[in-house]
């Protein structure tokens, strides 16, 4: 069962794997909401509404590509965000560098009833997870840390996020490539991709998975259509590890997820 997390901002990924990836898109939405501010002058507080599309493969055996309507609601106000899919609460800023803290969730995406092979597996369990985040922005672009726990007891794991996006203007447009890497503890990568010894069969043999490390790239197109308003797309893709590879119930270790969508601040 694949879980899905949001996104650092701006950022490549932060989700996990099996089920419906309502959760990616809609945190790759909040990643790009940011920039309608920046756009002109704001309020000290803001609403953000939007509207998407996204299209995300599975790297589970018998699991389809899901197109899914991707809604989107936040709310920012003196260093707070308050969205459906991410709480982010500036603690410092220092020149470009920023620290916060931030609660995200992460979203169960795929359900053993999506597939076959999966059928008679426990379903992974959807849960929250705390962190910091430590943000550098430059002319050139943007360096993100961040490091998060789970704090429900779901998965008991941990999950380290780097990443570095560039950003080039272009007329009313910003094209914003990115990189990055995540690993995750033995407990987070085990609980979504491992299966227990209550769970295998002849053809689904127990199996545990290490601490991983998932790099990953993205590349993403803004474009304003006025002062509060933008178009978004994005795609991005991520390659499991081998050790999450050679699971039983994961058959594709590349995974991808292309998005589309309009957001308007007020």
């Amino acid at each position: 069962m694949h879980a899905t997390s949001l996104c650092p901002r701006p950022a490549l990924h932060r989700a996990a794997l099996p089920t419906r990836p309502t959760l990616s898109v809609l945190l790759l939405l909040v990643c790009a909401s940011g920039s309608v501010a920046a756009a002109d002058d704001v309020p000290a507080s803001a609403w953000s509404v939007g509207l998407g599309v996204g299209a995300f493969s599975s790297p589970f055996k018998g699991a389809k590509t899901e197109v899914i309507p991707l809604p989107y609601l936040a709310y920012e106000r003196d260093g707070l965000s308050v969205g459906l899919y991410d709480v982010d609460w500036r603690l410092a800023r220092l020149g470009p560098v920023a620290l916060s803290a931030v609660v995200v969730p992460r979203f169960q995406i795929t359900e053993p009833r999506d597939s076959a092979f999966l059928d008679g597996m426990d379903s992974r369990q959807s849960t929250l997870e705390a962190g910091l985040r430590l943000a550098l922005e430059s002319d050139l672009g943007s360096l993100q840390l961040e490091a998060r726990k789970d704090v429900l007891n779901k998965h008991q794991g941990s999950q380290i996020y780097a990443g570095y996006v560039l950003e080039f203007q272009a007329g009313p447009g910003t094209i914003l490539p990115g990189i990055g890497v995540t690993w995750q503890s033995s407990k987070l990568a085990d609980y979504y991709y491992g299966v227990r010894a209550a769970e295998a069969t002849p053809q689904r043999p127990a199996y545990t998975v290490g601490n991983v490390f998932i790099p990953g790239a993205s590349l993403e197109f803004r474009y304003m259509l006025g002062s509060n308003t933008m178009l978004m797309a994005r795609f991005s893709m991520e390659v499991l590890p081998q050790d999450v590879g050679d699971s039983p119930i994961v058959d594709e270790r590349r995974i991808s997820q292309g998005i589309a969508g309009l957001i308007y601040r007020f």
